[in-house]
């Protein structure tokens, strides 16, 4: 029978809310092994209607470091930084007088400086601009008299012709592009005078 082995793997990536918090190594530890712990907040935009709304989530990031590697992490897991975590999700149980309680935090195995944490050298209040110099005030209307625009004239109206329009006459055909042309002539000349007049003879159906 094959064995299934499931699966917890968590990639996670945010800012850090705090800086992170380191501990000594147990004295029982057989390696011995500097704790940290710190929480970073993962912020997702998403959308309601025409609204677009923020939301962050928290969680809890443990991992052990060496004691010699621990001082690369303890310079660059401070509060602002962003960091990408690959790591498995764990419950943490604890008894007490108010009973059972129970953490779920994220046992990173893979923990990468994506950002460095601000410095105070760049964290720099604004520089206060300078006031911007005020318009120059419109100069005073001058008090000589201004001269008034002339006035439009009057378009002069366009004799009409009230007299009895003449007919128009018929046309004839153009002896310009056969004046040279012999036979363009004599095939002009035997036309008669109503050759281009219109005839309808009545018919009956």
């Amino acid at each position: 029978m094959t064995a299934i082995n499931d699966t917890n793997t968590h990639t996670i990536s945010g800012v850090l809310k705090e800086d992170a918090q380191f501990l000594a190594p147990s004295p029982d530890d057989v390696n011995p092994m500097v704790r940290c712990r710190f929480r970073i907040g993962c912020r997702k935009s998403y959308r309601v209607g025409r609204d677009v709304r923020t939301r962050v989530t928290w969680f809890n990031v443990k991992f052990s470091a060496s004691e010699g590697g621990h001082t690369y992490f303890e310079e660059r897991l401070k509060k602002g930084a962003r960091v990408l975590i690959v790591g498995e999700q764990l419950v943490d149980e604890e008894d007490g007088p108010a009973g059972r309680r129970y953490w779920q935090f994220i046992r990173a195995h893979t923990v990468n400086v994506l950002v460095e944490a601000p410095t105070e050298e760049e964290v720099k209040p604004p520089v206060p601009q300078e006031p911007k110099a005020e318009a120059a005030p419109p100069p005073e209307p001058s008090l000589q008299r201004q001269a008034s625009p002339p006035e439009p004239r009057a378009q002069a109206q366009r004799p009409q012709h009230t007299g009895r329009r003449a007919p128009l006459r018929p046309s004839r055909p153009s002896h310009a592009d056969g004046k040279d042309d012999e036979a363009t002539r004599k095939r002009a000349a035997c036309l008669p005078a109503d050759a281009f007049d219109t005839h309808f003879d009545p018919v009956n159906f």
